[in-house]
């Protein structure tokens, strides 16, 4: 049976300061009834169950861990079709991106796990989100990739192959190509990995949209004794 994919890569565009507590209970999370809107709790979600919510309802109100929110947002916005996402492999995972405007709930319950479950939260209007691989996520990119990179007989690469290619409205690896080489050997073999990855497709205000992705692939002899 296949693991959910967490949900990551999340941006909110407005800063929202109610209290989760204090919102009605109802069937997919609380109803604010400031602004008379749903607010949907995705902090038990997965990335599947969220692009049904945003294909069928366009862009929504949520509520989200800390840690499925791509970064600290700038307030300038930003459109993921000019966006480059990087996966620096070599040290482990991180991404980049420009977001929108999301904040953590101040809280003043004096019980201190409360302030504290409620400073682990973000709320706001989902409106975009950079493309998260399908099995596993970050974590699930990086396994895979360590496990199907192959090294031909004889042959021995130390250094990086950083690979380029777009993300289609389907989660699929389009237009690959090398902006960093390392030999052909292993260029090649890094283009044949980058072409089985499959990904969940970028969100804007509730459509998928292609996104340009960037994946630095580093070969070494440390990897390789790794598999």
């Amino acid at each position: 049976m296949n693991e959910r994919t967490p949900i990551e890569n999340i941006n909110l565009s407005f800063i929202c300061d109610r209290d989760w507590n204090k919102m009605m209970p109802c069937s997919s999370g609380r109803h604010c009834s400031d602004c008379d809107k749903t607010v949907v709790d995705f902090t038990n979600k997965g990335m599947e169950e969220l692009h049904a919510v945003l294909e069928q309802e366009g862009q929504v109100c949520g509520r989200f861990h800390k840690s499925q929110l791509l970064q600290t947002p700038s307030k300038k916005p930003f459109h993921l079709k000019r966006v480059f996402a990087s996966v620096l492999l070599a040290l482990g995972f991180s991404a980049f991106s420009r977001g929108l405007q999301a904040q953590a709930v101040s809280c003043t319950n004096s019980n201190h796990n409360h302030d504290k479950a409620q400073s682990e939260q973000a709320y706001g209007m989902f409106v975009e989100a950079m493309p998260v691989y399908k099995h596993g996520g970050e974590k699930g990119l990086l396994e895979f990739i360590q496990k199907n990179l192959q090294y031909p007989s004889g042959k021995s690469f130390n250094g990086v192959v950083v690979t380029s290619f777009v993300i289609d409205t389907t989660g699929r690896v389009t237009e690959p190509m090398i902006i960093k080489s390392l030999s052909d050997g292993a260029d090649k073999e890094a283009l044949r990995v980058t072409e089985l990855l499959e990904f969940y497709p970028g969100m804007q205000a509730g459509k998928k949209v292609p996104v340009r992705y960037t994946v630095p692939i580093r070969f070494g002899e440390d990897k390789r004794k790794k598999k």
